[in-house]
């Protein structure tokens, strides 16, 4: 299942994108990583550390699990009313 192309946020779309036609062929997921990533080492710069990078993966997943979960219960009622 890919992210709705309703639900992609510009600025992931804006480095997805460069990244992309840098020959780059990564997933809007995984964009949105390398992006949270970044987010942090600017803030923490080169107190960014292992710790730092656990927290973002992890909340990165927990985030995306969530997307998910929430679009198969919209399939899975879209198709219960179908029937």
């Amino acid at each position: 299942m890919a992210v709705d192309y309703t639900d992609r946020k510009e600025e992931v779309m804006w480095i997805h994108n460069a990244l992309r036609l840098s020959g780059l062929d990564i997933d809007y997921e995984t964009t949105d990583l390398i992006l949270k990533t970044l987010e942090k080492v600017k803030e923490l710069g080169g107190d960014y550390s292992i710790r730092d990078s656990a927290k973002v993966v992890a909340e990165h997943e927990a985030r995306w699990n969530e997307y998910y979960e929430k679009k198969r219960e919209e399939l899975k009622d879209k198709q219960e009313k179908e029937q």
